[in-house]
C-alpha cells in the first residue's frame, strides 16, 4: 500500500460517571488518506460533498493496540487501545489537540483549528483479504 499521511483519531465513548461524551486519542503512521469532492446537479443547483476515503493497513504503526469495536467498548483500558468505529474522528497528521468536550477543546474548536478533521461514517474490516486493511469512509 502506498502510504502518504499520519492520523489522529479520537474515539468516542459515554462515560457514565461524568454523564458525558469523552475521546481517546490515538496516532496512526504511515496511512493512505485519500480526498475528493463530489458534486451533484440537482433541481436546487450545485451540491458538493467532501468526502475522504482512509486505508490502513493492518499492520500499521501505532502508538496503541487495535480491538475491535464491541471489544473496545467493554475495555476497562480504553487508553491502551484504539479502534475504527463510526461516528469517531479523524484528522490528517498528528495533532495534540486535546478533545474535552468544553469550548474551545469541543469538536466544534478542533474543526476551526484544523482543515482535515472529519468524522468517520464508515468502516470496512479487509484484514482477513489478501492486502489486510481497513477502509475509512469519512466527511
Amino acid at each position: 500500500m502506498i502510504t502518504n499521511a499520519d492520523m489522529t483519531i479520537y474515539n468516542k465513548y459515554y462515560d457514565r460517571v461524568l454523564e458525558k461524551d469523552v475521546y481517546c486519542r490515538a496516532y496512526l503512521y504511515d496511512i493512505n488518506w485519500q480526498g475528493s469532492r463530489a458534486v451533484t446537479v440537482s433541481d436546487k443547483g450545485l451540491l458538493t460533498a467532501d468526502i475522504t476515503e482512509v486505508l490502513i493497513d493492518r499492520d500499521v504503526t501505532t502508538d496503541k493496540t487495535y480491538l475491535k469495536p464491541k471489544a473496545w467498548a467493554r475495555s476497562n483500558q480504553k487508553d491502551q487501545y484504539f479502534t475504527l468505529n463510526a461516528g469517531d474522528i479523524i484528522v490528517k497528521g498528528i495533532v495534540d489537540f486535546d478533545l474535552t468536550g468544553v469550548k474551545p477543546n469541543n469538536l466544534e474548536g478542533l474543526k476551526n483549528t484544523y482543515d482535515d478533521a472529519f468524522t468517520i461514517i464508515s468502516v470496512v474490516d479487509l484484514t482477513d483479504a489478501s492486502l489486510p486493511h481497513w477502509e475509512i469512509g469519512a466527511k
